[in-house]
């Protein structure tokens, strides 16, 4: 049996999650954001992620669950992004890929829900953690995804520097940061504590709370500082 502890803040935060996001078919809401990250907590975390010369093709995962019986639509994903160099061009091309998965798990990718790759926005956020330029990083999806609280879903935007003529392709490294106190967060209680999920040519779909794999503490490995947009159904 649910402890009253567990029932009341999931019923709050049920009748919140829309309350806070009405329905604007022209315009679509941040209705999910994991919080902001914190440079100066000792547990500050930025994991690899992106798709560089240097770097290719790692992958951070976030996931989020609609509590019953809400639906959303979702229109596009925002990740906090951090690079490790900092002159010159280094999102080349001003593109990015996105993918959503259902049933992902430990050594195993799940299903592919929606993919593609789409016009990248950044905003400089004026926070720096890791000692690197923080950026806000936009994509909007090609097709709205429709999500319940049936499934979980894990969500991953990768910036790009693929570009052979640009020397800085070939050295960046991207990376996506933690959240441990989730700082303006936005309906934060949907993304599910020790659940970020990491996957590259090399790691096979693994849990950064997994200390089999990773060194991570319970704090480090919680919590992704990204964001959904879209708006109800």
């Amino acid at each position: 049996m649910k402890s009253l502890k567990f029932v009341i803040p999931l019923l709050l935060l049920s009748l919140s999650l829309f309350a806070q996001t009405q329905p604007n078919a022209g315009t679509p809401k941040l209705i999910f954001y994991g919080g902001d990250v914190n440079p100066s907590d000792p547990n500050v975390e930025c994991f690899d992620n992106g798709n560089s010369l240097f770097a290719p093709l790692e992958t951070v995962w976030g996931e989020v669950r609609v509590p019953a019986p809400h639906q959303v639509e979702i229109t596009g994903v925002l990740f906090n992004v951090t690079a490790d160099v900092s002159a010159g061009t280094i999102f080349d091309p001003m593109t990015a890929t996105y993918q959503v998965r259902a049933g992902l798990r430990k050594d195993v990718g799940g299903q592919v829900v929606a993919q593609g790759s789409v016009p990248l926005t950044v905003t400089a956020t004026g926070r720096t953690p890791c000692g690197f330029t923080e950026y806000k990083a936009v994509a909007m999806f090609l097709t709205a995804v429709p999500m319940s609280n049936r499934q979980p879903l894990w969500f991953n935007l990768s910036p790009q520097c693929t570009d052979t003529g640009n020397s800085n392709c070939s050295a960046v490294q991207f990376y996506v940061e933690n959240t441990t106190q989730e700082t303006n967060g936005i309906n934060k209680g949907l993304q599910p504590a020790g659940q970020i999920f990491y996957n590259d040519p090399n790691t096979n779909w693994s849990d950064f709370c997994d200390p089999a794999v990773f060194n991570f503490n319970a704090q480090q490995c919680a919590r992704l500082s990204f964001g959904l947009y879209g708006f109800p159904q």
